[in-house]
């Protein structure tokens, strides 16, 4: 009888958990569909965006950003589809810009992570400080 109870609870538990969990998915389904060119994402420890530039122009203002922001460029590469670049910070953090063109000629997607588990801030200041050299905002003047 005992074996019962406790059988009994865990099926509870999990289709609590399981019910918890379904409803997340739902939400983030939700907001993604939502998302549009200029709304960034930041999951699992890396920021993602769609910009809309060549991967070309994207990896071009990720190097003047890296030198705006005083963080030293490993190196760079660009391509008409694709691009990567990556820096460290003083601090010896590493930090990789990956590029792509999606479908469309005009719009790359870029992805960008700090270290090993991300950095929610750089991500962003690095983000912000690209945006910046395409003309997408105001470039930041703090360094």
């Amino acid at each position: 009888m005992h074996s019962f109870f406790r059988a009994y609870w865990m099926l509870l538990v999990l289709s609590a958990v399981t019910s918890l969990l379904a409803g997340c998915i739902v939400a983030a389904v939700a907001v993604g569909a939502g998302a549009g060119v200029g709304t960034y994402a930041y999951v699992n420890g890396k920021l993602t965006d769609d910009i809309p530039a060549t991967p070309e122009r994207v990896v071009a203002a990720t190097n003047q950003a890296f030198a705006d922001l005083h963080m030293a460029v490993i190196s760079s590469a660009s391509s008409a589809v694709d691009g990567k670049v990556i820096a460290r910070t003083a601090e010896d953090k590493r930090i990789k810009v990956h590029v792509a063109s999606s479908s469309s000629s005009t719009v790359s997607h870029i992805s960008i992570r700090v270290g090993t588990w991300g950095d929610k801030d750089i991500s962003i200041r690095v983000l912000e400080a690209i945006k910046g050299h395409l003309g997408l905002t105001a470039p930041s003047t703090a360094s």
